[in-house]
């Protein structure tokens, strides 16, 4: 921070703000720009800093410039603590967990390979020593993928692909970073490199790597606790989030000396976890768009400033005898190393058990998409100024950052084309359609309406609806040709069963919202789904109704209450648990019997669509009324068996519609303004707290 401090030591307060809202200005007017030609945004900013550095030393006005350039506190406490807690917020964590092998295959053993064969490898090119060497292959073997990832999003890349660039980022970033600290460590200890440094170096690295998970999920999970109170305020609950981005990440760092970048992971994963159930839907779409504009702003400072850091240092270090010659064999050495981790890990990766195989095209744009970007950096100007050949140190990172965005970002595109990763299969496709048809329905729908009013002309309507109906006539006639391909049969099955299972989650979603059901049977039910839907991907269908991924704190708690049975066989914590268990039991069939009901609503209109296809069809309408009926007969079991906890949830249920119905016909009123606003307010927070006894009333 202090060197934060010092950057902008000879600006005003007034100059300050000017530079940075300039730079704000002149970044989004560039992002429109580069949006218009679709070239990757990141990539464009570090264009546009170099010009502007360029412009900076040239002319008087933009002389201020001048005084931004990138430092590593800048970059590391407060621009990557947003990289990282967003990125784990927004994370899927099934697919994560799914691929957590490949990831941290990549993340963790793959930098050390890296870190080695660069090292050696500059080493012998360029004038740098063996710790020098060692240094610099740790500090630039972090990969950065904000432009790739982008580019993915543009050009709609495989979920799975996205995944592998994106987790191996933010995990080896940590590894980078304790990997450097490490190699540091040694050499201003004059340790010698042997294998006993080797091993304690390795105990450092997994004490560090766990430790900042530790810290983090522990401060996620304090916070989440402390948001109960919050009363679902959406500011309050923001300042939260970023009070645990930042505070786990000093706190860790600096208190506890693990990986500050693995406790903000830690607790982004913690609040994405919980997100679903803890926060309402308002709550996460202020979440949502808060640090997706706060990442918009660190990429825009860490992109621009590395452009003009880029510009302003190369002035001095491009004057170094033979420093774009060993640029080129770092360049090498970089690929070399990269060609050796991704291609010579992936295929052993595919040979573990239960690891789905990495194709050759995703092992292709893990090769050319590990590009370099503000974590090198950091590291590399963070190096004391007394250390030797610390100018060619940063020469090279320099020159392989440029590189890396310049030549592999940008032609990322055409690789990605290339091996065909942006064609949807056959089942993207046809959802695609589905969703294009039923979206125009409904504007058709809509126009009629509008008709009736009397205000739009029969030619202008006319117009418009012949429009929607062409469109509509096409996308069904593409679909039908997908639909009648023999080829296809097995595809248009998964696509009706996939889509019952979107059924069931807004299903369960709208029951959960409303408090019919608990938080614990929510996260249940969704697990099921998601290893239903695992299920149906794989073909393997009928999937099967049951809780196959239970979730961590559930497999927590049975662990304790295992401990207890034996310990207290008669206890009266237990004889609580099974009672709640019971009563949870009872509301996962509850919830499937109202899924089941919609299920059948669904099917009706899908056969619209699907006619050729009744067996189908019909496999699915048996499968959930028998689902239907088993659940109706599990409940008159427990009905019969345990009549006083099913009362408890029939009561619970009611009372929970009843204050939903209310607070509804409330908020309507005060729109139709027949309750005035301040009155209403008192009356909600009256109904919130009736809602939230309810809920724990069990």
């Amino acid at each position: 921070m202090h060197e934060v401090l010092n950057m902008t030591a000879g600006l005003s307060l007034l100059s300050l703000i000017t530079a940075i809202i300039s730079l704000l200005f002149a970044a989004a007017v560039a992002a429109m720009a580069f949006k218009r030609f679709k070239f990757p945004y990141t990539i464009g900013l570090v264009i546009l800093g170099i010009i502007l550095a360029a412009l900076a030393y040239n002319f008087e006005f933009f002389e201020p410039l001048r005084q931004f350039t990138l430092t590593p506190q800048l970059i590391l406490y407060i621009l990557l603590p947003t990289l990282i807690f967003e990125a784990s917020l927004n994370i899927d964590s099934r697919l994560l967990i799914k691929n957590i092998v490949p990831v941290l295959m990549l993340a963790a053993p793959g930098l050390v390979i890296s870190t080695f064969i660069v090292g050696i490898m500059v080493k012998f090119m360029t004038p740098l020593g063996l710790g020098g060497a060692m240094l610099f292959g740790a500090l630039i073997s972090a990969t950065d993928p904000v432009a790739v990832i982008t580019l993915f999003k543009d050009v709609g890349a495989p979920k799975r692909l996205t995944m592998l660039v994106d987790g191996e980022s933010l995990f080896n970033d940590a590894t980078a970073i304790v990997m450097f600290n490490i190699v540091m460590g040694m050499i201003v200890s004059g340790a010698a490199f042997s294998m006993g440094t080797f091993f304690k170096g390795s105990c450092d690295f997994a004490l560090i790597f766990l430790g900042g998970v530790f810290i983090g999920a522990l401060i996620g999970c304090i916070m989440i606790q402390i948001m109960k109170f919050t009363k679902d305020d959406p500011m309050l609950e923001l300042a939260f989030s970023v009070i645990a981005a930042y505070t786990s990440f000093i706190v860790a760092d600096r208190c506890f000396g693990v990986s500050g970048v693995m406790s903000s992971m830690g607790a982004g994963i913690v609040f994405s976890w919980y997100g679903t159930t803890r926060f309402t839907a308002e709550v996460r779409e202020y979440l949502k768009k808060f640090w997706e504009f706060a990442v918009f702003v660190a990429n825009t400072f860490i992109f621009l400033l590395l452009g003009l850091t880029e510009k302003v240092m190369f002035f001095d270090i491009g004057k170094s005898k033979g420093i774009f010659l060993y640029i080129l064999f770092a360049i090498i050495a970089v690929l070399v190393s990269r060609i050796v981790v991704v291609f010579g890990l992936c295929p052993l990766i595919g040979m573990m058990k239960n690891q789905k195989k990495i194709s050759i095209q995703y092992q292709t744009v893990l090769f050319w998409g590990g590009l370099r970007g503000g974590v090198p950096l950091a590291l590399v100007l963070s190096i004391p100024v007394s250390f030797a050949n610390r100018d060619m140190l940063i020469g090279l990172t320099l020159g392989i950052v440029l590189f890396t965005l310049l030549i592999q970002g940008t032609s990322m595109n055409f690789l990605i084309r290339l091996l065909k990763l942006d064609k949807p299969g056959t089942f993207e496709k046809m959802l695609s359609l589905q969703a294009v048809i039923s979206s125009k329905r409904k504007v058709m729908e809509v126009i009629s309406n509008l008709e009736k009013t009397g205000h739009f002309s029969d030619d202008t309507v006319s117009v418009v609806r012949d429009k929607y109906a062409a469109e509509i006539l096409d996308s069904l006639k593409e679909l039908e040709d997908l639909r009648d391909n023999p080829e296809n049969a097995s595809t248009v099955r998964q696509i009706i069963w996939s889509e019952t299972l979107n059924v069931k989650r807004n299903t369960y979603h709208g029951l959960f919202d409303r408090g019919i059901i608990q938080e614990t049977v929510f996260r249940e039910l969704e697990h099921s789904l998601n290893s239903q839907q695992e299920s149906i991907t794989a073909n393997n269908i009928p999937p099967k109704v049951i809780i196959e991924l239970i979730p961590p704190e559930v497999k927590f708690e049975k662990f304790i209450l295992k401990l207890l049975k034996l310990v207290f066989p008669e206890g009266k914590l237990l004889r609580l648990h099974y009672a709640k268990a019971l009563i949870i039991n009872l509301e996962e069939a509850i919830a499937l019997v109202i899924a089941v009901k919609d299920i059948n609503a669904l099917l009706d209109d899908v056969s619209r669509l699907y006619r050729e296809h009744s067996v189908a069809l019909n496999e699915c309408r048996d499968f959930y009324k028998d689902v239907h009926d088993k659940s109706i007969a599990h409940i008159e079991k427990i009905e019969k068996s345990y009549p006083e906890y099913a009362d408890q949830v029939k009561t619970r249920v009611l009372r929970q519609v009843g204050f939903d119905t209310e607070l509804k016909t409330m908020k309507e009123m005060v729109e139709k303004g027949k309750l005035p606003e301040s009155v209403c307010s008192e009356m909600e927070a009256e109904y919130e707290r009736k809602i939230i006894e309810n809920r724990k009333a069990v």
